[in-house]
């Protein structure tokens, strides 16, 4: 396979997994696990996406986690989780403004961030 053709077949499958959200959720270990793309979408109120607590069923989870709409996005690794990469005794924050995203992973036993806006 040359790398067009992963590339192009690697774009249709981030196109495909996706999924939107226009509410506050905790996200469940099938989203983060199921899917390529979370789009949080609201035109007027902020949304907070929480991760679940880390875990077997999410072992190995890898999401972009995408601001698609106007207000802010935010999303939390918990208190349980230690926070992103497990150096927090409480949660973790990222905050997406509008056209921003976020890799998020599970390594080992945390959640960790790549991008995204600040960190609280």
């Amino acid at each position: 396979m040359s790398v067009q053709t992963f590339m192009a077949e690697f774009q249709d499958a981030i196109v495909a997994q996706k999924i939107v959200k226009t509410a506050t959720c905790t996200l469940t270990d099938q989203e983060v696990k199921g899917n390529l793309r979370i789009c949080g979408s609201h035109a007027s109120a902020g949304i907070a996406f929480t991760l679940p607590t880390p875990g077997d069923a999410n072992d190995g989870a890898f999401v972009i986690i995408e601001n698609t709409g106007v207000a802010a996005v935010t999303v939390t690794a918990d208190a349980d989780s230690n926070g992103f990469g497990g150096a927090s005794s409480g949660a973790d924050t990222v905050t997406l403004s509008q056209g921003l995203s976020c890799l998020v992973y599970r390594s080992e036993t945390y959640w960790q961030v790549i991008g995204g806006e600040t960190i609280a």
